[in-house]
């Protein structure tokens, strides 16, 4: 059998399929198999480097995973992120990430090293003289060390020597979904999956500065609040308005809170002059690009109740707004809440007795099966009670950032659940 000689693999590998098709132009540059190779731009081949030991695992008995971090090619801004048992650790140019050293004072024998006012925890890892050792017990300006393995220290010699924490960043993720977790980075931030766990964003603010938070897509954190109506004469008409915010990035606040009201003594500014005048305070925080503004239809004031449907009636800038008669758009209603991936949400609410005394300031909390934390403004009837009284009566609650709807199929209470629009 003759010997062939290859003159370059810039080929790269074939597929099994093509390992018949020798009319292709780079088939003679090609490779069958290759393992632990680089093929070269040149066209030459040469072996990977072999492994280098680089320091301990914490836990080294169960997995870990390690998942690359490159802001660009500097190595300052590049890391080997660690995701280990409830732990995330950061590796940077062939080490661990460390805090400040702390200086090792005179006194320090045996395994105990003195260090002022050093904050140390039990089971922290330091480094001294680039070798890692695990704290074992710790007192205010001391704390003993044993090697990663626990066998006993001499630390006699290491004072005038400093010791560093290894950075290290608690985590939710336990040992056994580290291998389900996806990755993706964009600039400083990396974004975490999990089917387990709520996303969330790993954020570079420095070396030894990483913040871990979920993920948020309800631009509900920050809205409008303390909605003021006020009409420009008195009447025995009325109108329920509720106003918005839209972020910068265009997300839109479900209406909450007291980001909706409503105002039985207004003249019927339909058919007479007049306005109804729209103040709001701003939300606290958050980048507001503009208000969006709704109101449902005019109406005698005693037939008013927070479950009207309501149209978009338009938008500013500025946390005020007037209402000379515009015609609300019931095309354009203000968002429900939709968000499947945000836990949390309640499906059905079952009211089992109206009460009584309640007007529209009333605010109801329930609580009890799940259902607390959250509050609601309720629709009040004949005799101030909380329920419907027909076959088709309803009940609307107003839940912090949505709406929920209570439909009844039968007379009385007993008969009527509660849901959210979405699934109503």
């Amino acid at each position: 059998m003759p010997d062939l000689v290859k003159f370059g693999f810039s080929g790269g590998v074939f597929s099994p399929k093509l390992f018949m098709r020798s009319d292709l132009k780079k088939f003679d540059l090609g490779l069958a198999f290759a393992r632990n190779f680089f093929v070269e731009y040149t066209g030459g081949a040469s072996t990977r480097p072999g492994t280098e030991f680089i320091d301990y695992i914490q836990d080294d008995d169960e997995p870990a995973r390690i998942v690359q971090f490159a802001f660009n090619r500097a190595i300052a801004n590049t890391y080997a992120v660690l995701f280990a048992k409830n732990r995330i650790r950061f590796l940077q140019d062939g080490a661990y990430v460390l805090e400040a050293g702390k200086s090792i004072l005179a006194g320090s024998t045996g395994t105990t090293v003195q260090a002022t006012a050093h904050g140390y925890s039990v089971n922290d890892w330091v480094k001294i003289q680039g070798n890692t050792y695990e704290v074992a017990t710790v007192a205010a300006n001391s704390f003993t060390i044993t090697s990663p393995g626990g066998a006993a220290i001499d630390t006699s010699l290491m004072i005038g020597y400093e010791v560093a924490r290894i950075y290290t960043l608690a985590s939710p993720y336990a040992t056994a979904d580290l291998r389900d977790l996806t990755f993706s980075q964009y600039r400083d931030e990396l974004y975490i999956n999990s089917t387990s766990y709520t996303e969330k964003k790993l954020t570079r603010l420095g070396a030894t500065n990483w913040t871990l938070t979920d993920i948020s897509y309800d631009a509900n954190s920050n809205v409008p609040t303390g909605l003021t109506l006020t009409p420009s004469a008195a009447g025995t008409y009325g109108a329920v308005f509720a106003v918005t915010m839209v972020d910068q990035q265009g997300r839109e606040s479900y209406i909450g809170g007291s980001a909706i009201a409503l105002n039985r003594l207004c003249v019927n500014y339909a058919t007479t002059a007049g306005h109804m005048g729209l103040t709001w305070t701003a939300p606290a925080s958050g980048e507001v690009a503009y208000y969006k503004i709704y109101r449902s239809l005019l109406m005698l004031g005693t037939e008013l109740h927070y479950g009207l449907q309501l149209g978009y009636l338009g938008q500013t800038t500025f946390p005020r707004f007037t209402d000379a008669n515009i015609v609300p758009d019931f095309t354009h209603t203000p968002p429900e809440i939709n968000l499947p991936i945000v836990g949390g949400q309640m499906p059905i609410l079952t009211v089992s007795g109206g009460g009584a005394g309640y007007t529209d300031a009333s605010v109801i909390t329930p609580s009890g099966g799940g259902g607390s934390a959250w509050s609601g403004k309720p629709i009040v009837q004949a005799g101030a009670i909380v329920g419907g009284t027909g076959a088709q009566s309803g009940l609307w609650l107003f839940w912090l950032s949505s709406i929920l709807y209570r439909h009844c199929r039968g007379r009385g209470h007993d008969n009527c659940d509660a849901h959210f629009p979405d699934w109503k």
